[in-house]
């Protein structure tokens, strides 16, 4: 299963699920991580947070927060439906 820490700078994406407690899921729903939402990764060098942007929204998370996103990559594409 592939997770939004892994993906590069331009990478579009589909959540598949989040990993974590009841709590943690709850506050990055807020943020509006859901299953079936569609991102972008904006910036993610490796190291400090994961730039992502979804719904018109740009949101940092953190290297273990971003983590427990699971994602499936979807081509450029795809994302505009």
């Amino acid at each position: 299963m592939e997770t939004l820490v892994q993906l590069k700078a331009g990478s579009r994406a589909k959540i598949t699920g989040i990993n974590g407690s009841g709590a943690y899921r709850n506050r990055v729903c807020t943020f509006g991580f859901m299953p079936g939402t569609r991102l972008v990764v904006v910036d993610n060098r490796g190291y400090g947070p994961v730039l992502v942007r979804l719904r018109d929204t740009l949101v940092a998370l953190g290297r273990r927060e971003a983590a427990a996103v699971n994602v499936k990559t979807v081509n450029p594409e795809a994302s505009h439906g």
